[in-house]
């Protein structure tokens, strides 16, 4: 009986140890299976770059100061009848840029992620209404703005150059697309190669507006104007809000004697200019 009954009892012992030992093994297949996608994540390459916080700071105040802040002031002193008109049309411009850019802000704050209103659209109505929107951007709006730029950079160019004499049509043209195709090249190289151009041309316009406001000031105070050879203090002696001529694509409007209908259209159109000025707030969410 003693013979019979320890093969059994050694037999049980070794079933046990088997149990474990599978077990054991299976807990190791299922770690390792764990660890499987952590160490085969792809890696990035060794040549990437990837946007730093100065890189996204630059991009931000690129999409903010554009062409918009050089072009618009004269766009929106001539369609008003008085520096004071102006100035109030830059106000409620203003205003109305603020009140876009803090509906962003808080769909930024409710919904963080990047990419802007497609992503926006895309949380909110779905798919479809996300496509829309990325198509007639691609289509539509960014070839019309990025044109515009162009045409803006190269018409700067000419007037420096040939002081707006002669017919510098087909010269515009042809340097705003030149312009066009060497950007996209660039943009094209790399992310790296992108970051550091928009970085300089970002410097660039920081650079430009400081020296602008400090010539504005400097005038204020002096009272020196390229026209006449005596200091200017028509800010301090004259009306801001008193009507002067001014001069719209080519033809001079006399104030005095637009009705009202007209009045608002050219007030519409400093308003427009305005809003495009303070433009670029819609692409806050894009980089971040």
């Amino acid at each position: 009986m003693t013979k019979t009954g320890s093969p059994k009892k050694s037999y049980a012992g070794s079933e046990v140890l088997s149990a474990q030992t599978s077990l054991l093994s299976l807990n190791d297949e299922e770690a390792s299976l764990d660890r499987t996608p952590v160490t085969e994540m792809p890696t990035a390459a060794g040549n990437s770059h990837q946007l730093t916080f100065l890189d996204g700071y630059l991009l931000l105040v690129s999409f903010q100061i554009g062409s918009g802040l050089f072009s618009s002031p004269s766009q929106i002193n001539n369609n008003t009848a008085s520096p004071g008109a102006a100035i109030f049309l830059w106000i409620a411009a203003g205003f109305l840029a603020w009140a876009g850019a803090t509906c962003f802000a808080e769909l930024g704050a409710a919904i963080p992620v990047n990419g802007g209103v497609q992503e926006y659209l895309q949380y909110i109505y779905g798919d479809f209404a996300a496509l829309l929107v990325s198509i007639t951007w691609i289509a539509a709006v960014k070839p019309c703005s990025m044109a515009i730029l162009s045409l803006i950079f190269a018409q700067y160019w000419t007037h420096a150059i040939f002081g707006g004499e002669g017919d510098t049509f087909w010269l515009d043209k042809s340097l705003a697309i030149g312009v066009l195709a060497s950007l996209t090249l660039f943009n094209s190289i790399s992310t790296k190669t992108s970051s550091n151009l928009n970085g300089i041309f970002s410097l660039i316009k920081l650079s430009t507006v400081g020296i602008i406001v400090v010539l504005a000031i400097l005038a204020m105070f002096t009272g020196l104007n390229a026209q006449g050879s005596r200091p200017s203090m028509d800010w301090k002696t004259r009306d801001w809000f008193a009507n002067r001529p001014t001069e719209v694509d080519g033809h001079r409007v006399d104030w005095a004697t637009l009705t009202a209908w007209e009045s608002l259209g050219y007030y519409s159109a400093a308003l427009w200019a305005g809003t495009w000025g303070y433009g670029g707030w819609d692409n806050v969410s894009c980089p971040v």
